[in-house]
């Protein structure tokens, strides 16, 4: 193994779009950028799979580089697409001067339009929060009767992850946190409020993008069956989730789904098995069972000398190391993988701390970057 050195702080990554909206457990661009150029210099095509917010496909777009994307999540697949998507500024200025008078008269019925499944909602959502929520929900889905036919996609797409980017902001839940906690401090802010700093903040970022490059886009569906076809992809990066670690469809991101309307119990019922609090240690099997489906479809997917990259983490659980990493890579060789560079990532500047252990003492702080050839 070797070390990869990696220095680049936080506030390094919020360039182009890849602020629009807060992923917990993302990887870096920064370091996304790196692995592009190391691995991929000539520019081959891309896919991402498990793409979470898009963030190699927008690397790869930035480079000029066609990518695809695809996410058992259709929230991930929404940021992933809008990043991606280049809009006019005189489109966007029109949708938000519409949205400034909307709120200043906003329709009857609208505070009562939409009330998320949301169990407890009081307890995570003041009234105010729940009527402004509802009544922008309103706003978002009478999209047509206000924009023409050209962008009325590509808008309603920037209007729900703009609104999806501030629910944890306004609700009642820690903002600072993957996990979601309740936060006794100071009031949340109106959603109004919140909306249009919001929609103004990404719409600088979506004039960063180059309306000529490529148009990157992802789909829905489970990386471990994707309707692609064989050997398309000179360069496929894989972000698991870290096993023991997060549930983003029904934990980190439940809010976010529950005020788009999107069924997280389906969501979470096609994903690979993740060991959300779990006290079972024999689920990392299960783990690495699904991740070996994953690493098939990674080698049918993969050209003849084309590289895979998995960024993955090791895993605690009370007192006890898993061997997350020392099986998967046999398990990814078994399949026609062969490991070519293994890469070890410390962590710093808060990017991830991966505390899964009841002693506080044992954490995780490294990433595992595992290079892998189709053989």
């Amino acid at each position: 193994m070797e070390t990869l050195e990696f220095n680049d702080s936080n506030k390094m990554q919020q360039y182009s779009t890849h602020a629009v909206f807060r992923y917990f457990g993302k990887l870096p661009p920064t370091l996304v950028a790196k692995l592009l150029d190391t691995y991929n210099p000539q520019g081959g095509r891309t896919l991402e799979l498990m793409c979470g917010s898009g963030t190699a496909m927008l690397e790869a777009k930035l480079r000029g580089i066609e990518a695809d994307g695809i996410d058992i999540n259709p929230l991930s697949v929404m940021v992933s697409n809008m990043k991606n998507t280049f809009i006019p500024e005189g489109v966007l200025d029109s949708a938000i001067e519409s949205f400034v008078e909307y709120t200043q008269n906003v329709p009857q019925g609208a505070y009562t339009y939409f009330r998320p499944k949301t169990r407890n909602l009081n307890r995570w959502f003041t009234e105010r929060a729940q009527r402004e929520c509802s009544a922008i929900r309103y706003f978002i889905d009478c999209v047509d009767t206000w924009v023409g036919d050209e962008y009325e996609n590509e808008l309603r797409d920037f209007l729900l992850v703009s609104f999806a980017g501030i629910i944890r902001k306004v609700s009642n839940a820690s903002e600072r946190t993957g996990r979601i906690f309740r936060c006794n401090g100071n009031c949340p802010l109106s959603p109004f409020e919140e909306m249009l700093v919001k929609l103004k903040a990404n719409e600088a970022a979506v004039q960063t993008l180059d309306p000529s490059a490529p148009l990157n886009r992802a789909i829905v569906g489970d990386a471990r069956h994707t309707p692609f076809a064989d050997g398309t992809y000179d360069f496929v990066l894989n972000h698991p989730p870290y096993f023991a670690l997060y549930k983003y469809s029904s934990d980190v991101l439940r809010f976010e789904l529950e005020w788009l309307d999107i069924n997280r119990k389906s969501v979470a019922s096609g994903e690979i098995e993740d060991g959300f609090k779990t006290t079972d240690a024999s689920l990392v099997y299960k783990y690495i069972d699904d991740m070996k489906d994953v690493f098939k479809e990674m080698h049918r997917l993969l050209s003849s000398n084309g590289l895979g990259c998995v960024v993955v983490s090791n895993s605690t659980l009370r007192e006890e190391q898993l061997p997350v990493i020392d099986g998967l890579i046999p398990s990814a060789e078994s399949v026609g993988l062969t490991l070519e560079e293994h890469k070890v990532r410390p962590v710093s500047f808060a990017q991830a701390s991966y505390h899964k252990s009841a002693n506080p003492r044992i954490k995780t702080n490294e990433d595992h970057v595992l290079i892998f050839k189709r053989s």
